[in-house]
C-alpha cells in the first residue's frame, strides 16, 4: 500500500512540474544591418511579439523578454527589400527557448530605388479542400499573374485568411501554388488555418506560425504602413471561434502605431471583417459572433490618428464600409467563389480578387473577376427576371461603396440613379436550388446584400443600359445576364 502511495505521489509531483510555465527571463540580443554597407542601422523596431524597442544608433539592440514569446521581428523599413524564405516572407526568427541569451541579428537589403508607387493584389478564402480545388486555384493564380505582368510595378499580395480548410496537410501543395506569384504573399490566419481540439486559441495557432512564421507583424512599402494582425479567438469548443483581437496584439499594436507618423496611411488586414450588414442597419447590435469584429470600437480608438483601410474577407461575399470618417474596409469576395462549387460567391460577386495601386500616397483599387476583364464590374437582369420585384430592372454592383453612381438608360434616354435595396441577388437563389445536390459541401447557402439597385422602366421591351461610375470616375457598363 505505500508503495502504491509512494508512485502516486511520485509522479504527481511529476506532473505538476510538467504542468508549469516555463517564464523565466531570456535576453537577446542582436544587430540589424545594411547588406551592402556592413554597416548598423538605427531606429529600427524590435520586437518580440509582446514589446518593441528600437535599435541604437549603431543597430544595436537589446531585449529582454521570456519563454512565452516565439519570434524576434522587426518592422522592415520602406527603403528595404522584404526578406523571403522558401519564396515567401520570412518575417521573424524563431527564439530558441532554451537559450537563456542568444544573439539574432538581421540583414537587410536595400531596395534599388523607391517603392513610393506600387501594386496590391488582395484575395480571400483560398480554402481548399481537396486536389481538384488546388488545381482551380492554381488557375486563379494565373490570372494573377497576368493582372500582375500587366504592369512593371513592385508588386506584393495579401492573402486575407481561410488559406485551406481545414486540411493542414494541403498548406505545402498550396504554397507551391501561390509562391508563383513571385512576389511577396503576405498571409493571416483564417478559422479555417487553425488547430482545432486544443484547450485554448494560442494552442490553436501552432501549425500556422509553423507554416507562416509570426501571426501578427508590420512592415513599410512607400509611404503606407501596413499591419498584419490575427482576429479569429478559437473557443476551444468543437470548432467555434469569434472576432476578437487578443489583448497582446493591442497592446503590440498601440506601441507600434506610435511610431508610425500623424496622419500616415495605414493598411490592416485580418480575417474576420470589422463590420456587417446587421451592423450597418443597427450599430448597437452585437453581430454575429462568428462574422464580425466584437472589440472594434478600441480597434478604431487606435487607428484614429490615421488614414486607415482594413481588408478582410471571411463571408464568401464581397462588401465596402466607411466604418468611420477615416477607417474603410474592404471585405474581399472568396478567391474559391462558393468554396470551389460554383465560381460566383454567395452574394453573386464573381470568385476573384482586388487590385490596389499605390500612387504615393494616393490609393485606387477595383475588383478584378476570374478570367474576365477588368471592365466586368456588374450585371444586370431584364424585368420578370425577380418575382418580388417583376417590373423592376435590377443591378448587381459588386464592388459599389457610397462614392459610386449607378445610372440608368431607356432607349438612349438618361433616367438618372438607380435606387439601392438590400435583398437577394435575383440569379443566384435558383441557381443554388438547382446545382446545390451535386455538390460535394451541399450545406451552402446564399447571402442578402445591399450592392442592389433597381428601376422600372416604362415598357419591358425597352433597350436598357446601366452606366456605373466608381469613386475614381471609371466609367463601366453593366452586363446583362439572361
Amino acid at each position: 500500500m505505500y508503495t502504491i502511495y509512494f508512485v502516486l505521489l511520485f509522479y504527481g509531483i511529476i506532473l505538476s512540474i510538467h504542468a508549469q510555465i516555463d517564464l523565466r527571463n531570456l535576453l537577446i540580443e542582436g544587430q540589424v544591418t545594411d547588406q551592402v554597407t556592413g554597416k548598423g542601422i538605427p531606429g529600427i523596431p524590435v520586437s518580440d511579439g509582446y514589446n518593441i524597442i528600437q535599435t541604437d544608433q549603431d543597430g544595436n539592440y537589446q531585449l529582454i523578454t521570456n519563454r512565452a514569446a516565439d519570434f524576434i521581428m522587426v518592422t522592415i523599413p520602406s527603403m528595404y527589400e522584404i526578406p523571403m524564405k522558401n519564396e515567401l516572407p520570412d518575417i521573424g526568427t524563431p527564439i530558441d527557448k532554451q537559450k537563456e541569451k542568444q544573439q539574432i541579428h538581421f540583414t537587410l537589403k536595400p531596395l534599388d530605388k523607391p517603392e513610393t508607387d506600387h501594386r496590391l493584389i488582395v484575395f480571400a478564402d483560398p480554402q481548399v479542400y481537396d486536389t481538384n480545388d488546388l488545381k482551380k486555384f492554381e488557375h486563379s493564380v494565373e490570372d494573377m499573374i497576368r493582372t500582375i505582368r500587366e504592369k512593371e510595378i513592385s508588386t506584393y499580395a495579401f492573402v486575407c485568411g481561410d488559406i485551406v480548410f481545414d486540411k493542414p496537410e494541403l498548406f505545402a501543395p498550396y504554397k507551391e501554388i501561390v509562391t508563383q506569384l513571385a512576389c511577396p504573399t503576405f498571409h493571416t490566419k483564417g478559422n479555417h488555418d487553425m488547430e482545432y481540439g486544443g484547450w485554448s486559441a494560442e494552442t490553436a495557432q501552432t501549425i500556422f506560425r509553423e507554416e507562416f512564421g509570426p501571426e501578427f507583424y508590420s512592415f513599410n512599402r512607400g509611404n503606407i504602413h501596413y499591419v498584419v494582425l490575427d482576429d479569429v479567438m478559437y473557443t476551444s469548443n468543437a470548432f467555434y471561434y469569434i472576432g476578437y483581437l487578443s489583448d497582446r496584439q493591442m497592446n503590440w499594436l498601440k506601441q507600434d502605431l506610435a511610431l508610425v507618423e500623424f496622419g500616415a496611411t495605414v493598411i490592416v488586414m485580418f480575417h474576420i471583417p470589422v463590420w456587417s450588414l446587421e451592423l450597418k442597419e443597427n450599430p448597437f447590435a452585437m453581430g454575429s459572433l462568428f462574422n464580425c469584429l466584437q472589440n472594434r470600437d478600441h480597434l478604431f480608438e487606435l487607428l484614429k490618428p490615421f488614414k486607415a483601410h482594413v481588408f478582410s474577407g471571411h463571408n464568401h461575399s464581397n462588401e465596402n464600409y466607411v466604418l468611420t470618417n477615416n477607417i474603410f474596409e474592404h471585405i474581399r469576395g472568396g478567391i474559391c467563389g462558393s468554396w470551389w462549387q460554383s465560381d460566383i460567391c454567395t452574394d453573386e460577386t464573381p470568385a476573384g480578387y482586388a487590385v490596389y495601386d499605390i500612387l504615393d500616397h494616393q490609393i485606387e483599387w477595383y475588383y478584378k473577376s476570374t478570367g474576365k476583364d477588368a471592365s466586368y464590374q456588374a450585371t444586370w437582369y431584364a424585368p420578370r427576371t425577380d418575382p418580388e420585384r417583376p417590373e423592376a430592372i435590377i443591378a448587381n454592383v459588386w464592388n459599389w461603396d457610397p462614392e459610386w453612381k449607378v445610372e440608368w438608360y431607356e432607349n438612349g434616354e438618361p433616367k438618372g440613379e438607380m435606387t439601392q435595396y438590400k435583398g437577394y441577388d435575383p440569379y443566384i437563389k435558383p441557381y443554388f436550388e438547382q446545382n446545390r445536390s451535386q455538390w460535394v459541401h451541399t450545406w451552402i447557402g446564399v447571402t442578402p446584400t445591399d450592392h442592389l439597385f433597381y428601376a422600372i422602366p416604362s415598357d419591358t421591351r425597352s433597350t436598357i443600359k446601366i452606366e456605373i461610375t466608381d469613386r475614381f470616375g471609371k466609367k463601366y457598363e453593366a452586363s446583362q445576364l439572361k
